[in-house]
């Protein structure tokens, strides 16, 4: 029996010691690899994967519950690390104590779990700087991971790329497995049944696409021979499980079908390019689309081209060169590069191919689409639901009016495009009460005012608390009822509380992807908090009172930059009427087709912007488009047209746009300092005299009309008050 045992004992420490030089010899490989892979600065991609609560209300907040990731080779698609960890919420309520989730997520099971921020480290190491991968990530999952970093107050992890198998296999391999759910898709090749656990879902993400991707090879080898004829529409956008609707399981659901959320993941309606706003806000089109009617062949044949064509202003496949990987298919490409940086001029002619298709058409007794964009515009406006609105209807296709036109995409040649090794200058107000320091931060006032127009503000005053829930007060507001918020639509700019999209509608050549809620504030008129919309009133009182704070600061190093008394932009009344634009990036299914806000000054003295971790913002400095990277418990600081026009040339107006994100909502506040309508606006006295002056005089009246009255452009304001 003693040799028995110790003869199990010997075998036992064989193996073992087999295991651990087995282990060694993998970890070997996966380091080599790893340093191959950095030597040849190539990403790696992490495929993650979320199980999450459901709110039980449309608006309340979504818990992560579960997190699970590999890190993959894209060379030789192998798992080089994985890690997944329950996490705890901090309300466990939201988690049932007997959950009927397809995941199995009980209360028990993450009551001893880390909380978010206790892992949070170890998530933002796996996701920062890697390409994403995952089913839906693009409407769910990389919304969610953003999110719960905003919530503890750190920035998120930012991918270099993303990868949504959803979109891909939509687009490649069709729905000839049924649909596209994961849990379809590995039944149909055989690889067991979905788990719906984090980590087990990643790993068959990856089989999955590595079946799929095999077919399509195959097929593309023999295409007459192995071509599937009967893969179902590419262009269909797939539906949500349950088909949007909540379905209840004591409270929850699985996390692959929540209610509509403020992130873009809504019931999907299979809309089409040419579908008019009246039709997205009634509904009109789910008949005919269930239905499916025939239609004419040559209709049909003008509806494709002018998906391919005329709405896509360059060749996915050929002319079109993104910024960065130089790649052709926008799901594989980086954020910023769905932006793209070049388009050939011959791209531009597809519109004009389009419309000799229409004369062809038209003279072959084809159906022939027709276009009123008055007509959209008035629609669009009428809803007074803003473009969240048509998020909400589930729209996979933006509305032509938001489509920008050829020769925006012309102009947008003349320039180079964001460098991530540029960086706006950023200003720390630490000591500023101290003599020296505080000539040390009015030369940087200076320097950043004189060359850039725009700088980062930290240790300015406001707590991140105030800011964290202003940001917040604004999403509740964007995010509520859509009928309470029809109370406050208005195009009446004089408004001290005015609901709206794009104040400029109706001038400007293609729509903006924003809603905003404005708030104005006159010294001589005094604002009734009572006006102010009860999700956002308290926050929104308390905001202000600490941006004054700032702008007086602000007010007294720009008088020293430019050599005045500290006083004397205080003395020029620069904060006699002040507005809040509180203002909603919905996420845009087509970010590439549209802006956020399209490229202009600001009609002030100077402008102070609040934002979230998203992005987007992009000032043009030089010729060349700059990424305004967030920093948590920044501001952000732009000279306004105003400050240009007084300090006669010498402090900059900067130009800037705000991009359109496949993600979101993307929050942000600015506040502008306008300047008093009863005073006289010129070059000031002592910075030039008749001969040396650039501008005429005028009123904050006269210029903001003349700004209003042309909207948001690429030609400055000031142009028109030169003398």
């Amino acid at each position: 029996m003693y040799k028995l045992t110790w003869s199990q004992e010997q075998t036992n420490k064989q193996e073992n010691h087999r295991k651990l030089n087995i282990n060694c010899i993998e970890n070997k490989k996966q380091q080599m690899l790893k340093s191959k892979m950095s030597s040849q600065n190539v990403a790696e991609i992490v495929f993650f994967d979320l199980e999450t609560t459901v709110p039980r209300k449309a608006g309340a907040r979504i818990w992560v519950l579960e997190f699970g990731a590999i890190v993959v080779c894209p060379q030789k698609l192998e798992e080089l690390e994985s890690y997944c960890t329950l996490i705890r919420p901090t309300d466990l309520s939201v988690v049932n104590l007997r959950s009927g989730r397809v995941d199995g997520i009980t209360r028990a099971a993450v009551r001893t779990a880390p909380k978010f921020e206790d892992v949070a480290d170890r998530i933002f190491g796996l996701l920062d700087g890697k390409v994403w991968a995952g089913h839906n990530i693009h409407r769910f999952d990389c919304p969610r991971i953003r999110e719960a970093f905003v919530a503890i107050g750190r920035p998120p992890p930012v991918p270099v790329g993303t990868i949504d198998s959803l979109g891909i296999l939509t687009q490649r391999f069709g729905r000839r497995a049924g649909n596209m759910k994961m849990a379809t898709l590995a039944a149909y090749f055989g690889l067991g049944e979905q788990k719906h656990r984090s980590l087990a879902d990643v790993r068959m993400n990856l089989e999955v696409l590595k079946h799929c991707a095999t077919v399509l090879f195959l097929e593309s080898s023999l295409p007459d021979i192995l071509g599937c004829p009967n893969q179902g529409s590419p262009t269909v956008a797939t539906r949500s499980r349950y088909n949007g609707r909540l379905r209840s399981y004591g409270g929850e659901t699985s996390r692959k079908s929540p209610p509509i959320s403020s992130v873009g993941y809504h019931k999907v309606l299979p809309y089409a390019r040419n579908t008019t706003i009246q039709e997205i806000s009634s509904g009109g089109l789910k008949d005919e689309f269930k239905k499916e009617k025939p239609k004419p062949v040559k209709h049909e044949m003008i509806r494709h081209f002018a998906a391919e064509a005329l709405f896509f202003p360059y060749d996915m496949k050929k002319e079109s060169v993104f910024h960065g990987l130089g790649r052709s298919d926008p799901f594989l490409c980086p954020r910023s590069c769905n932006q793209f940086s070049q388009i050939t001029v011959e791209t531009l002619t597809h519109k004009y191919k389009f419309n000799r298709m229409e004369q062809i058409a038209a003279g072959a007794g084809g159906e022939v689409p027709v276009y009123d964009r008055n007509k959209e515009l008035k629609a669009f406006d009428e809803t007074k639901a803003g473009v969240k609105g048509l998020v909400d209807a589930g729209i996979q296709k933006i509305p032509r009016i938001f489509v920008r036109t050829p020769e925006e995409f012309t102009e947008d040649l003349a320039y180079k495009y964001e460098d991530d090794k540029i960086d706006i200058p950023l200003i720390d107000l630490q000591g500023i009460s101290i003599d020296q320091r505080r000539k040390e931060i009015i030369d940087e006032v200076r320097q950043a005012s004189e060359t850039w127009g725009f700088f980062q503000l930290v240790n300015h005053g406001i707590p991140s608390t105030v800011m964290n829930e202003m940001i917040q007060g604004v999403r509740r507001f964007h995010e509520q009822d859509v009928e309470l918020k029809k109370q406050l639509y208005t195009k009446d700019t004089s408004r001290k509380v005015q609901f709206d999209s794009n104040f400029d509608l109706y001038r400007s050549r293609s729509a903006n992807w924003r809603d905003t809620l404005r708030c104005l504030f006159l010294t001589h008129d005094p604002m009734n908090p009572e006006e102010l919309p009860d999700t956002c009133r308290d926050i929104v009182v308390d905001y202000w009172k600490h941006i004054m704070n700032v702008g007086d600061t602000l007010s007294e190093l720009f008088s020293d930059a430019l050599g005045l008394n500290k006083d004397h932009l205080k003395g020029m009344d620069f904060a006699q009427w002040l507005t809040l634009n509180c203002h909603y990036y919905p996420a845009c299914p087509e970010p590439e087709l549209t802006l956020g806000t399209t490229q202009h000054s600001d009609p002030s003295f100077f402008t102070i912007l609040l934002q979230d971790c998203f992005g987007g913002l992009q000032i043009l400095n030089q010729n060349c488009w700059v990424a305004v990277k967030p920093i948590p418990g920044a501001l952000i600081v732009n000279i306004g047209d105003f400050l240009q026009l007084i300090s006669n040339g010498k402090l900059k107006s900067a130009v800037h746009r705000v991009l359109a994100n496949r993600v979101g909502p993307r929050v942000s506040v600015a506040c502008f300092f306008r300047g008093s309508t009863a005073r006289l606006y010129g070059p000031i006295a002592e910075l030039s005299d008749e001969n040396s002056s650039i501008y005429k005089h005028t009123t904050v009246k006269a210029y903001t009309e003349h700004y209003y009255s042309k909207g948001l452009s690429r030609v400055s304001a000031l142009n028109h008050f030169k003398l």
